[in-house]
């Protein structure tokens, strides 16, 4: 992990180092995410974001035996229906 000093401006602005921005293949305009996480920013490339998502819910998919989209919304409204009668 590389830890780089940088300031932010008067107008809560920030300039990502060159280097940086080159390492992840970042251009003007690329879309990004900030993410608030035990008290940190972590600033992410949206596309990461995303594959790291459906990395994440194919896996639990998976881990549930759910094997079509059927099969998950008929999950959602079981599991909206047993926590309705709570």
């Amino acid at each position: 992990m590389e830890a780089l000093e940088i300031a932010m401006n008067d107008q809560g602005r920030i300039t990502i180092p060159s280097k940086l921005r080159k390492e992840l293949n970042l251009k003007p305009d690329s879309p990004l995410v900030i993410v608030v996480e035990n008290n940190k920013l972590i600033i992410q490339d949206r596309q990461a974001l995303e594959q790291e998502m459906n990395t994440f819910f194919k896996a639990q998919k998976e881990r549930l035996g759910l094997t079509d989209s059927n099969e998950v919304d008929r999950f959602i409204a079981e599991r909206r229906l047993a926590a309705s009668k709570e």
